[in-house]
């Protein structure tokens, strides 16, 4: 599978036979730890700092790069197998700034 940003996921392309694959929908499995981000030891905390850090950097124009989500995609469905911290991220930050973005225009 080809690299692919947050906001070319859904884009429909082709695997490596020439099949389009379409995702339409992510699902998390139930077997996916919880979210990590609340945790309050000493390693975890250095690690969310330097990631929302990579975030703020991103957001002022500093390309960054997520890792990799891996999965399945099954009728056009994205089961994430690692990853689903990073999609859940994105998809909670995508929701915030679409919602200040809403304010701003009333």
């Amino acid at each position: 599978m080809e690299t692919k940003t947050f906001k070319t996921i859904f884009i429909p392309y082709k695997d490596k036979s020439g099949k389009t694959i379409e995702i339409k929908k992510i699902e998390i499995p139930k077997i996916q730890r919880d979210f990590a981000y609340g945790r309050t030891d000493e390693k975890n905390i250095r690690k969310r700092d330097l990631f929302l850090k990579s975030l703020f950097d991103a957001i002022n124009g500093k390309p960054i790069t997520l890792d990799f989500i891996y999965g399945d995609v099954k009728e056009n469905v994205l089961t994430p197998l690692d990853g689903q911290q990073r999609l859940t991220t994105l998809y909670l930050l995508y929701w915030y700034a679409s919602k200040k973005r809403k304010h701003r225009r009333k």
